[in-house]
């Protein structure tokens, strides 16, 4: 092999080689800290990280299934049926495409390349990419709070309940504000281009991420009144991410929405919406509940409201609120049971809760909690390894969902989580509706082949033309 050749294959790897040797280094650095200067740390990270894999290797189901086999669906798809990114595709056929208006897809899409090298009745790739992107960004805080110890952060990031959760499901929201806060480093960085990208990509993936935009307006408005300015670099990334949105959402998605029938996971309305929701006291009686059992709990509080009193920084706490404002106006008691549409707290929040346990030197203190809070959420949140046992004995579906056999009708009462539990598409119809004749015979002029009721909670298996007779008896 000539030098050139060689030179030209180095360079193609080198990046590849600064990143692990980084992802070494600061694997090794991590490891000395918690093995040797707080064990006791290193032995709950150890444990953290065990209870994270049990979920991400269980089955989707608990909390939000619906929401996680919807999520896996349009990534299964990409697929199984076009990989076109700005046509996603759920289970749930409705009116027989399944393309739906929703957020834009791009961690569905980043998980579907999971599905072109492992079977798609996994469900361990989507939580998997979770876990990475919910460590990338406790990697970034813990460097961005750099006057609080590491073991501080990583133990308050993950007491916060709603983290434990999100960092283990089939769901976009860890994805999405990584790359929310990395845009926010990036600005504050003076790296307007990353910042840009990364903004864009995690508004767009979850919009409700868009409060972390809100440094973009504070400097934009201090630049303004303190400096007598217009600063154009804030101002044009500010109208470029609010323009991305609108194509997607207020245009693309709602043509989809409108043109294929299916509003799974997409919410309009209009802006005076936002000023009854805030207008609505019960709207603040939800966020409270959500705040304190999703993210800081009763136990935690008084060390959040001391990292606020002796570590106080302005420009956090208005934001903090600003979000609070912003959340419940655009939401309103919609964020109950949907906790995750306040993630945008997150970063905030560690940040206060870490500086209340520094500030009394409490890091065993804290690492025994987040222990505690461990053994508390495994029994709550446990992995259900055989909730698809109890409604079906799919093993033997498992060994034929490569082949596709047709749309079908399953039995639910308003969870597509059967069809995923299956590995089907088609439609849910609940007990009466699935025995309901006129029904069953428009479904099958739609495509449908065959019809999953249950039985004795376990699933039968009829081809659509035997139901019918079944049910015309």
């Amino acid at each position: 092999m000539s030098e050139t050749s060689s030179n030209t294959i180095s360079s193609i790897f080198f990046p590849f080689k600064t990143i692990w040797l980084q992802i070494k280094s600061e694997a090794k650095s991590g490891y000395f800290y918690l093995r040797f200067e707080v064990p006791i740390a290193g032995l709950v990270f150890m444990l953290l990280i065990i209870w994270e894999l049990g979920l991400v290797f269980s089955p989707i189901a608990g909390g939000h299934a619906w929401r996680q086999s919807s999520t896996a669906s349009v990534a299964h798809n990409f697929v199984l049926e076009s990989a076109n990114l700005f046509y996603p595709r759920i289970d749930w056929r409705m009116e027989f495409s399944g393309i739906t208006g929703m957020e834009f897809p791009i961690y569905q899409y980043f998980t579907s390349l999971f599905f072109y090298l492992v079977p798609t009745y996994f469900d361990w790739p989507g939580k998997i990419i979770s876990l990475l992107f919910s460590l990338m960004l406790l990697r970034d805080m813990i460097l961005a709070y750099k006057s609080i110890p590491p073991v501080y952060i990583f133990s308050c990031y993950f007491l916060i309940t709603e983290v434990l959760l999100l960092s283990s499901r089939f769901m976009p929201e860890i994805f999405a504000l990584f790359f929310a806060y990395k845009g926010w480093r990036s600005f504050e960085s003076k790296n307007y281009l990353a910042s840009l990208i990364f903004y864009s990509l995690g508004v767009l993936c979850r919009p409700y991420l868009v409060f972390l935009c809100l440094p973009l307006l504070w400097e934009f408005i201090e630049n303004l009144f303190k400096k007598h300015k217009v600063d154009f670099k804030t101002l044009g990334i500010g109208i470029t991410i609010l323009f991305v949105l609108y194509l997607w959402y207020l245009n693309w998605s709602e043509y989809l929405r409108l043109n294929f029938g299916i509003s799974d996971r997409f919410y309009g309305g209009d802006y005076m919406n936002f000023f009854y929701n805030l207008m609505d006291p019960k709207n603040y009686l939800t966020f409270v509940e959500v705040f304190q059992n999703s993210y800081v709990n009763l136990i935690l509080i008084p060390f959040f409201f001391i990292g606020i009193y002796n570590y106080f920084d302005l420009k956090k706490i208005i934001i903090f609120m600003l979000t609070i404002v912003g959340v419940i106006g655009g939401t309103g008691s919609h964020m109950s049971p949907h906790s995750y549409y306040v993630v945008a707290f997150i970063p905030i929040l560690t940040y206060f809760l870490a500086s209340g346990f520094y500030h009394f030197s409490l890091y065993k203190t804290v690492s025994i909690l987040l222990l505690i809070s461990l053994v508390i959420n495994w029994y709550h949140f446990r992995p259900q390894f055989d909730v698809y046992e109890k409604l079906s004995d799919i093993r033997t579906e498992l060994n034929r969902l490569e082949k596709n056999e047709g749309l079908a009708v399953v039995e639910s009462g308003s969870s597509p989580h059967h069809l995923h539990i299956l590995r089907v598409r088609g439609w849910i119809a609940n007990s009466t509706k699935i025995r309901e004749l006129s029904y069953v015979e428009e479904l099958e002029n739609k495509g449908a082949k065959y019809v999953y009721p249950l039985k004795n909670n376990h699933f039968q298996k009829y081809p659509i033309h035997e139901w019918i007779k079944f049910i015309n008896k």
